[in-house]
């Protein structure tokens, strides 16, 4: 008899399908054949569109591993014998990014007003952090809800005000939040800096925060929760690597991922066509952005889609930082630019090339890039000056302010006007 362990997928109260995995280790999903007809169903991703037979192994293996934690996290998941995506998600996909819930129970789970959630002090996680990770303090403490995709140690929560609350009872969380990064100094004020800036020059970003104390914490509204009917409802997205039915190991491009082109193709066939040129616009300039500040690692799962009725649009930025400043990261970008990931060499030729590639008019890069330029520039002082004000710790803004001039005279070789 062939060995089989099954997940169900849930959307609220209806049953969305069924995650398998058999004894050879081969992943299948199939929808419910109600989620089929469902008036308000969806596709799990671009990969899984609705239908009536099982996906195989590829296809489903790339969707629901990319809801799994990603590098150390996953590390120290391994510790505690908990390995692999049905594993993980058995034991932690009660959250999940999007709007499903990922259970071995074939039972729905609960939606009732009687939510409990247990208050997660600022001492207990100052002390998780002090000990060396906080995922080992969540482990035990927060059943459920440690499913949240990337390699940076962080864990999603309620928020309210500065409290931090872990949910007990099967409701959705609300904010993503995350502890310094031990070896690189001040990350949590990088982050919130560079998001604010986003914010300034027109990105569309979620509303951040840091809560101050012995340790900041950096605090990131979720864009994939909305509020109704006094409740906070989940909405369904999925990164670019999902997207595109590849494993989280390939979000780089040089590591076999997406290029910046497959990214903007992606949004071509998929954005619904009323919102499709302004997202293809949005998502250049989301480039030009990270090009700007140094962040070298916006890579195709730091992008995602939204469901939406229709089609999808692409989500609010997040995981923006300057990571030039901290010497020990990669050093290349993480999408070729005119086949250089060296992009502080870029010529001329290279620019023109990327443009080719894309598909999008000669020239267009260079605007996009002197127009983000322009807003930064204006911008730039009075955004440390805010921050400095708000975080009297904080250094580091002044540093990327530098980093960012310092960077946009690095690309007068290719026409901009510093």
């Amino acid at each position: 008899m062939v060995s089989v362990v099954k997940l169900y997928v849930f959307h609220e109260s209806e049953l969305v399908g069924v995650l398998a995995k058999d004894e050879d280790a081969i992943y299948s999903f199939q929808y419910a054949t109600d989620w089929l007809s469902h008036p308000n169903g969806f596709d799990l991703s671009v990969q899984l569109p609705r239908q009536t037979t099982p996906f195989g192994h590829r296809q489903t293996q790339a969707f629901f591993e990319n809801l799994l934690p990603e590098g150390p996290v996953r590390q120290i998941l391994a510790q505690h014998r908990v390995q692999g995506v049905i594993q993980t998600l058995t034991r932690y996909g009660q959250d999940c990014a999007g709007a499903i819930v990922v259970t071995p129970n074939p039972v729905p789970p609960s939606h009732t007003l009687d939510q409990q959630e247990v208050l997660f002090s600022r001492a207990d996680i100052e002390l998780a952090i002090a000990e060396g990770t906080i995922v080992d303090a969540l482990v035990d403490r927060n059943p459920g809800y440690l499913s949240i995709a990337g390699a940076q140690d962080k864990f999603p929560a309620i928020v309210r005000g500065d409290q931090v609350f872990l949910p007990l009872s099967g409701q959705p969380t609300t904010h993503i939040i995350k502890p310094p990064i031990a070896r690189f100094k001040e990350s949590v004020y990088n982050e919130y800096f560079c998001m604010r800036l986003a914010d300034a020059v027109g990105l569309p970003v979620p509303h951040v925060q840091v809560l101050q104390g012995t340790v900041p914490l950096f605090v990131i509204e979720r864009f994939d929760r909305h509020h109704r009917d006094d409740r906070v409802r989940r909405l369904h997205q999925q990164d670019f690597c999902q997207a595109l039915g590849l494993s989280s190991t390939q979000k780089y491009e040089s590591q076999g991922g997406p290029s910046f082109a497959d990214c903007v193709q992606l949004i071509k066939q998929h954005v619904q066509v009323r919102h499709r040129a302004k997202d293809l616009f949005t998502l250049l300039d989301w480039l030009c952005f990270n090009l700007l500040i140094g962040n070298n690692d916006s890579h195709a799962k730091n992008i995602s889609l939204l469901s939406a009725q229709g089609g999808y649009r692409l989500t609010p930025f997040y995981d923006l930082l300057c990571t030039v400043i901290y010497p020990t990261l990669q050093r290349d970008f993480a999408f070729q630019v005119g086949g250089r990931f060296d992009v502080l060499s870029l010529s001329v030729r290279n620019v023109e090339a990327f443009e080719q590639g894309v598909g999008i008019k000669s020239g267009t890069l260079l605007i996009r890039l002197q127009s983000m330029w322009n807003r930064m520039n204006t911008t730039l002082s009075t955004i440390v000056v805010t921050v400095e004000q708000e975080l009297p710790d904080c250094k580091i803004a002044a540093r990327i302010t530098r980093q960012i001039h310092k960077r946009a005279k690095g690309f007068r070789t290719i026409g901009l006007h510093v």
